[in-house]
């Protein structure tokens, strides 16, 4: 049976599995409404993975770099969860992770404009108020071509044949009837997903590739609180003021 050994040096005993959020809760029920994942050497773990052997855990919050990550990941599928609803006949192709937030890259059958960007920016926070539930599986690439093909999201099935190989098994991420993939942990709730802004929109395309499908990319800034959100905000807005 597991014995978890916590980031303080203490060690705990267990008499059978037991999740990550399940071991909050009992060593550290003060992390229970932050915990965002746990960690495990090298490895991030859902918080509501099963852990049966000796390992030594810490638990990853919004404060930690890992947390932020796991927010930005998780808001960026959030924008494309309100793109869909917004403009359904949009493509979704690519996310990146940035110092200060993501951006993402969809296929849209009109430039993005200001008012565009302001009503995604709204569609997102109504998201986040109803905190509907996100759940994640993780499958194989074959269950995961079939889910994309059926939605008929042609970036989506393009990275699987062309980035990613068979013998893999991506995180599929579901936000109501709206699907993403990914690696890694999701935040459990929508409410970590609260401090953001999008920033402006730019052309781009499809694998950074002058030749391929062009495409829009919508900058976000996203923040573990409101207080970081802000600073950048004000940082920016100087710098800006001063180029």
């Amino acid at each position: 049976m597991p014995i978890i050994t916590l980031a303080d040096g203490s060690e705990h005993n267990f008499t059978h599995p037991m999740t990550v959020i399940d071991i909050a809760e009992q060593l550290e029920p003060n992390l229970v409404e932050t915990c965002l994942a746990g960690r495990v050497s090298e490895t991030l773990l859902d918080i509501n993975t099963h852990i049966d052997s000796d390992v030594e855990l810490s638990l990853v919050t919004p404060l930690h770099p890992d947390g932020l990550s796991i927010i930005r990941h998780t808001t960026s599928h959030l924008l494309g969860h309100a793109a869909k609803q917004l403009w359904p006949q949009c493509k979704i192709a690519d996310y990146q992770i940035t110092a200060s937030g993501f951006y993402y890259d969809i296929d849209l059958p009109q430039p993005m404009n200001q008012e565009m960007l302001q009503q995604l920016e709204q569609k997102m926070a109504q998201l986040v108020e109803s905190d509907y539930p996100i759940s994640t599986r993780q499958v194989s690439w074959r269950q995961a071509h079939d889910q994309f093909e059926g939605l008929e999201e042609p970036f989506k099935i393009a990275m699987l044949d062309e980035s990613i190989p068979r013998s893999e098994h991506p995180t599929l991420y579901f936000h109501q009837n709206y699907v993403d993939m990914g690696w890694g942990p999701h935040a459990p709730s929508l409410k970590f997903c609260r401090h953001f802004k999008l920033l402006y929109s730019e052309q781009s395309h499809w694998r950074d590739d002058p030749q391929n499908h062009r495409l829009q990319r919508i900058h976000a800034a996203a923040w573990s609180n409101d207080n970081q959100l802000q600073d950048y905000l004000s940082q920016s807005s100087v710098a800006a003021e001063l180029s």
